[in-house]
């Protein structure tokens, strides 16, 4: 998914950049706007470096990583609801043929009584 540059600067402007590694308010290495993992999936350190493209470059990765997660999320939240209205009808049409069934052998039961 693909995130826009009025996003990507948004954040940069509220989170600021450092292109040496730091450690954050709560303790976490940090770099660049926000990075605490490369999109290689290692942690960043103390003593890393980086340049002002790839702060932005694994800024962008990961806005867009946590967009097509989110996406994701939502579609299997949507095919969930999906199934589940299916099973409801589906319970829903198998309790009113219940029903039907036994309001007509209690209408037969009470013809041949007579």
């Amino acid at each position: 998914m693909k995130v826009s540059q009025n996003c990507i600067d948004l954040i940069k402007k509220w989170e600021g950049c450092k292109l040496t590694a730091y450690k954050c308010p709560a303790g976490v290495w940090t770099i660049g706007i926000g990075t605490t993992c490369y999109p290689d999936g290692r942690r960043v350190r103390e003593g890393d470096k980086i340049t002002d493209q790839q702060a932005e470059g694994f800024l962008v990765n990961e806005c867009e990583e946590k967009a097509k997660a989110d996406a994701e999320a939502k579609e299997r939240a949507a095919e969930e609801a999906r199934a589940s209205s299916a099973k409801q009808a589906a319970e829903e049409a198998a309790q009113k043929k219940a029903e039907a069934k036994q309001a007509s052998s209690a209408e037969q039961a009470s013809s041949q009584q007579r």
